[in-house]
């Protein structure tokens, strides 16, 4: 792969999780120090990493809509639709996801931009073609603390469900049963399932979502489980209408 621009718009969590791991692999990255840099960033670079909050991706996009033209943007924004995106920057922009620890991306990039993630992700990179392809990883691995928390306080098999859980992920969706585990212990290291359920299952959103669907029927299958999740990333789409 030739040389690339790298610029990073956002650097909360993800953009900082992100960044660490473009060092890991050698890649220079230049990172915004906010509105009003993004414009000069995206002229600069020939690929545009977008890591900002789904609320706040409209305006970056159009903050740097001048700016596109042969260079790629990646958005990391969970649930934004791609035609959405692409009417605010004016220009292809490509989808993305990646677990808290980035360690597994799934992307919709082709060529360069997908090279540079496949380096990037330390498990099997996913290749995606849509909106829901990505938005039906982030419902299994971004909402997975708020399932396993759940689990820990209410279900003394909590880990014989879990190793079920990331198998099917893994023979369905091709997402790393490495990856599910290590989220997975990360969330049975808080010492209080219950205020790390409060504290993820935020109103309005998927993990909320999931864990009601849980609430409601413990015995649920996997594949309802998941599509509880996926009926409130629809509704989350619709918002963007």
């Amino acid at each position: 792969m030739t040389s690339i621009n790298v610029g990073l718009i956002g650097y909360g969590h993800l953009g900082h999780a992100l960044h660490q791991k473009l060092k890991k692999i050698g890649q220079h990255t230049v990172i915004s120090s906010g509105r009003g840099q993004n414009e000069k960033l995206a002229a600069e670079s020939d690929l545009i990493l977008l890591t900002v909050k789904p609320g706040d991706v409209r305006a970056a996009l159009e903050e740097i809509r001048g700016q596109l033209r042969d260079n790629k943007v990646i958005s990391f924004a969970a649930a934004v639709p791609l035609k959405n995106m692409e009417e605010w920057g004016g220009a292809k922009v490509d989808k993305a996801m990646v677990d808290i620890g980035c360690q597994q991306i799934i992307s919709t990039t082709e060529g360069e931009a997908q090279s540079l993630l496949r380096k990037m992700s330390q498990y099997q990179h996913i290749e995606a073609k849509t909106d829901l392809e990505i938005d039906r990883f982030t419902a299994l691995i971004g909402c997975l603390p708020g399932v396993v928390a759940w689990h820990l306080a209410n279900s003394p098999a909590a880990q014989a469900w879990l190793n079920k859980y990331s198998l099917w992920a893994n023979q369905n969706f091709g997402i790393s049963r490495e990856v599910m585990q290590a989220i997975a212990a990360q969330a049975a290291d808080n010492k209080d399932p219950h205020a790390l359920l409060k504290s993820v299952a935020t109103k309005g959103g998927v993990t909320e979502a999931m864990v009601q669907c849980l609430q409601g029927n413990p015995q649920v299958s996997f594949e309802e489980l998941l599509a509880a999740g996926m009926a409130r990333v629809d509704k989350i789409v619709m918002s963007f209408s």
